[in-house]
């Protein structure tokens, strides 16, 4: 163990830590950007999938008050 903290081989620990650390991250990001896309897709197949609803509207002819 004290072998890791030899001055020459520490900044090779100390970057494979951070390399280590990053490939998680990385690999998380990943990971959510896939579930992302699944959701994406789930969601724009359930609205294709329902009738969009007709809207309904009534046109009437207004004429000012008089005063």
């Amino acid at each position: 163990m004290q072998i890791l903290l030899d001055a020459g081989v520490a900044i090779y620990v100390a970057m494979s830590v951070a390399l280590v650390v990053w490939l998680g991250v990385f690999i998380y990001l990943m990971r959510i950007d896939a579930q992302a896309k699944e959701l994406k897709r789930l969601v724009l197949a359930t609205n294709q999938e329902s009738t969009p609803a007709t809207p309904r509207a009534t046109v009437e002819h207004r004429t000012p008050h008089a005063q």
